[in-house]
């Protein structure tokens, strides 16, 4: 996919190949790296191009607030995962799109121009994946709604609103980034992870079931707000279920209905996902020992966290140190 970058000062941004030296991020095996840098920013793209979808994975890191256009000439479906910050975008033939951490969109364009603002001392990490007609026509016998999207104007948003991804879904993107295998079989792994993420991601869209409960923008706010607390620090005993209710004057059963609805989770379960996800990262990026760990991840028994690691992931956290 062409790149086409301005920032908001009207200059072409002009890329250079490879990584920056000092570059600790999450990679993209097998991409093609293309590296920018400059006092106000630093953008980082790995891409993976074939004939049937796009794998791109952003790094970007501002020290002052800046606009940047970019465009693509494919037509296609395009989805964006947010795995890090907050993003405002303004996708032209659709209006804007205000992109949580966590959250995904989706939509169908002949071409798209898409405006971002990125906020001062910020760094963002998104997985963009672009799906060819080719592609996703494979999958019209089990969705019938993309049926005729071809034929139904330049751009169409496939969700109203940006969606979290589920557990299933961050599980896959979690593959893609630690692919574990060389170039003789990595096109073929990326082939099937793309697909699943596809099939997941429209499953999720398209068969859920539709919810019983109605939340207003206020209440919604409300427990994205519950759940930012829950998740502040990881460390700590988290606040029962009825101060949680209190923090975010919101009443129980609209916050245990909103969890669900929203992130897919119950509160429990949603608090165990992170510690699970923050534990795994730790033991990956880190060589902080295990009983540390279990204490940053707020188990203060070491047995009760190899226990629920082993269930979560299928091996050990000692294991997975060892691969």
């Amino acid at each position: 996919m062409p790149i086409h970058l301005n920032s908001n000062q009207g200059s072409l941004i002009e890329f250079q190949e490879g990584l920056p030296i000092n570059y600790s991020g999450p990679l993209l095996r097998g991409s093609k790296v293309l590296y920018f840098a400059k006092d106000t920013c630093q953008l980082i793209i790995q891409e993976i191009i074939t004939e049937l979808y796009t794998l791109r994975l952003n790094v970007f890191r501002f020290l002052e607030t800046l606009t940047i256009d970019s465009v693509s000439n494919k037509e296609g479906i395009h989805s964006r995962i947010l795995l890090k910050g907050n993003l405002r975008h303004k996708v032209k033939g659709t209006g804007r799109i205000y992109l949580r951490e966590g959250e995904f969109t989706m939509l169908w364009a002949d071409s798209a121009n898409c405006n971002c603002r990125f906020e001062k001392d910020t760094e963002y990490k998104t997985l963009d994946i672009f799906y060819s007609p080719a592609l996703f026509q494979q999958l019209v016998i089990y969705f019938p709604e993309l049926k005729d999207l071809q034929n139904e104007g330049h751009v169409k948003r496939l969700i109203k609103n940006p969606c979290y991804t589920t557990p299933a879904m961050r599980d896959i993107i979690r593959e893609i980034l630690e692919c574990p295998f060389d170039e003789t079989t990595r096109q073929f792994y990326f082939d099937l992870k793309v697909r699943e993420y596809l099939f997941v991601m429209l499953e999720h869209i398209y068969k859920r079931t539709p919810s019983r409960y109605h939340f207003t923008p206020y209440e919604t706010a409300c427990i994205i707000k519950a759940h930012k607390i829950l998740l502040e620090d990881l460390s700590k005993k988290p606040l029962s279920f009825r101060m949680l209710s209190k923090a975010v004057a919101i009443n129980e059963f609209k916050l245990k209905a909103g969890f669900k609805q929203l992130f897919g989770l119950s509160v429990f379960d949603c608090l165990q996902e992170a510690r699970m996800q923050k534990a795994r990262e730790l033991l990956l990026s880190t060589n902080k020992p295990l009983k540390q760990i279990c204490v940053l991840t707020g188990y203060p028994r070491m047995t009760n966290f190899i226990t629920a690691f082993r269930k979560r992931f299928g091996y050990t956290p000692g294991s997975l140190r060892r691969k």
